[in-house]
């Protein structure tokens, strides 16, 4: 039903109407994402991905990234974020990382292969490979950024 209402009013509708249409579904989704946080994050994810042309902003690369953990060699849980967006940027910047990419497709993908590879690699091998695997790698379709297609998939599955 909802999306009817949305076909029928859509071009009559005005820039102001369409806002405010917008505002009452965020309080809602703010409201879902409390009760059922999974599909919420689901749900924003088709949307962020949809509306970015698959490339992270601030909010959801840090969400990402605290749900990212390993297992050390000592057999501890180690969660989250190991470099900041500052640090990101810093990569970026030093490595000619552009286009479409964002500072937060950066972040996550230096985090997500810290996570897989920082137990075996030293850091600076971390980010050379990151780097590499992420945004240089000539035969990935441009089309989507390969962090936020990788990690999509990945939390699709999840």
């Amino acid at each position: 039903m909802y999306k009817e209402i949305i076909k029928k009013n859509w071009k009559s509708g005005s820039e102001e109407i369409m806002n405010k249409s917008v505002d009452m579904v965020a309080e809602l989704l703010e409201e879902m994402k409390e009760v059922c946080p999974k599909k919420y994050w689901w749900f924003i994810r088709k949307q962020q991905g949809l509306m970015s042309g698959g490339h992270y902003d601030e909010e959801f690369a840090r969400y990402d990234v605290k749900q990212m953990y390993h297992v050390d060699k000592r057999g501890n849980k180690v969660e989250g974020e190991h470099w900041s967006m500052e640090q990101a940027r810093q990569v970026m910047q030093e490595n000619g990382i552009g286009g479409k990419n964002t500072v937060e497709d950066v972040y996550v993908g230096l985090n997500a292969f810290w996570h897989d590879l920082g137990c075996d690699l030293e850091e600076s091998e971390v980010i050379k490979a990151a780097i590499a695997f992420w945004f240089k790698d000539a035969d990935f379709p441009d089309k989507v950024g390969k962090v936020w297609w990788y990690m999509n998939e990945k939390m699709d599955v999840e």
